[in-house]
This record gives C-alpha cells, sequence and structure tokens, in this order.
C-alpha cells in the first residue's frame, strides 16, 4: 500500500476531531501514525469543529450554545473566545478570524464576518443566502466558503480579503461543502455530492480544474489536509461507522485510521 509521508512518519501533530462520546460530540486528538486518540474536552453538551489556533498550542471549538471556546491542546480548562453569537461555521489563521452567523431574519440565511485576532467586526458577505463553511487560505489573502441561494446549488465561491473580489470556483454541484486549503494555497479539498453519494474532491485555485479523490458507496466528507501537503485525512462511512481514513494527496493508498466503530465529524490538520 502506497503511503505519503505524513501518514507513515513519525510526527507530533495530531488530526484533531469531533468525536461522538456516550450522546455528546466532544473535542479529540487523533495520532495519524497508529490512530490512538486523545480527548481534550469532556463536558454533558456537543462541542464541535476543532481549529488549531494561530497560537498553535492550543486549539479553538464551538460550543453547543454557537460560542467559541479555547483550550490547550494537551486539555485541560476552556475558556469562553467569543460568545453570544450563533456561529454556524469558523475559521482562524494568518492572525485572522472569519465566522459565519446566522442572521437574525430570515433565520435561513447566514452572513460572514472578518477580523483581526478574536474580533470578526467586519462584515464581508451578507446576500439572501447561506454563505458559511469558511476557510482562510494558509496567507490570509482569500476566504474559501460555500455559498447557496434559495433554490439554487451550493457551490464554493472565493473572497478576496484585500479587493472584496468575489469568484465562483464550482458550478452545478449539488452540495458543496467543507472545503480545506491546501499547506501552499493552490486547492481546495471539499466534499459534493454531484454524482450521488458524497466524495472527496479537489479543485485547482488558478484553473478551475477539478480532481475526484474518491469514489465509493458510502459517505466521504470533512477533508483536512496534512501540513506537508502530501496527505488528505477524511472521514467515511464505507466499512461502518463514520471514521477518519487517510490518503495520499492524489486520492491513492487509502486506508482507515480509527479501527473502532467510534464515530468522528470535521477533521483539522495543521
Amino acid at each position: 500500500m502506497l503511503l505519503c509521508s505524513a501518514c507513515s512518519s513519525s510526527r507530533t501533530n495530531a488530526i484533531l476531531a469531533s468525536h461522538l462520546t456516550g450522546a455528546n460530540w466532544q473535542i479529540v486528538a487523533v495520532d495519524p501514525d497508529d490512530g490512538v486518540m486523545r480527548q481534550l474536552t469532556r463536558t454533558p453538551t456537543d462541542k464541535r469543529m476543532p481549529v488549531v489556533s494561530t497560537d498553535p498550542s492550543s486549539v479553538i471549538y464551538r460550543s453547543n450554545e454557537g460560542d467559541l471556546c479555547r483550550i490547550n491542546i494537551r486539555g485541560g480548562v476552556a475558556r469562553q473566545f467569543i460568545s453570544g453569537d450563533q456561529i454556524t461555521s469558523f475559521d482562524v489563521r494568518a492572525n485572522l478570524i472569519a465566522v459565519s452567523r446566522i442572521r437574525g431574519a430570515p433565520l435561513s440565511n447566514t452572513d460572514v464576518w472578518l477580523g483581526k485576532q478574536d474580533r470578526p467586526d467586519r462584515c464581508v458577505l451578507d446576500e439572501v443566502a447561506r454563505e458559511e463553511d469558511v476557510a482562510i487560505s494558509p496567507d490570509g489573502s482569500k476566504l474559501a466558503y460555500s455559498r447557496r441561494m434559495p433554490g439554487e446549488p451550493q457551490d464554493l465561491w472565493l473572497y478576496d480579503v484585500t479587493t472584496g473580489k468575489r469568484t465562483q470556483l464550482t458550478s452545478g454541484q449539488r452540495w458543496t461543502l467543507c472545503a480545506c486549503w491546501s499547506p501552499d494555497g493552490t486547492r481546495l479539498a471539499y466534499a459534493s455530492n454531484t454524482f450521488g453519494d458524497f466524495e472527496i474532491f479537489v479543485v485547482e485555485i488558478g484553473t478551475g480544474k477539478m480532481i475526484r479523490l474518491t469514489n465509493d458507496a458510502g459517505f466521504d466528507s470533512f477533508p483536512a489536509w496534512s501540513p506537508d501537503g502530501q496527505c488528505i485525512a477524511f472521514v467515511s462511512n464505507r466499512s461502518g461507522a463514520l471514521r477518519i481514513w487517510l490518503m495520499n494527496a492524489d486520492g491513492s493508498g487509502q486506508r482507515c485510521l480509527t479501527a473502532d466503530e467510534s464515530e468522528f465529524r470535521e477533521l483539522s490538520w495543521r
């Protein structure tokens, strides 16, 4: 089996994930070499969407109430980061924070806010649409997001942080979710059900060329690039439960990382 160096060599960074623990989702760190899991949060309510902070020693996640909290990557006491914003997705990178928030009315719409550090104080996307699944490019120059107008497919778009220009990346994809930047900022991995089941795709930013990486009868989603760009982690139920899988960045060498029946969602690997 062909494995990328990020998956076969010893490394200290972990794949962050939401993990179903009992009746609740909690934040865990999973070793990409052997699948050993370390639980970071233990609460009676859901904790979701972990993202490595700009300070690599801490993790930011979304609480059940829509707040953002910060916790040390080794675990411990969590502290509130942003409160009361009804956040549906977020990203933190390059000293920027982007969040999608539910608009007061109509509730089916979300707006995207951008700002420095912990202050998303500038509304940059406020159409009558669902604009979410935000992902900041590694250099902070662009924001990828999914956009769905009423009655239309949900596609990937780019927002230029400097100029405000918006560019459509995909077209007619039905549902396109969970965009994740390659470390060099040239590609986006994402999940789409264009051909029926949700599969993992990659789109090249410069050319718009789309490459399909997975092709099976299960649900494949939540892609996350390894820090060296050679490997992609994703979630799949092709063998039963929603487990974490690994593959080379070209789609080869697919293998299951977590072997038990634990369920995972929302991966982050930086």
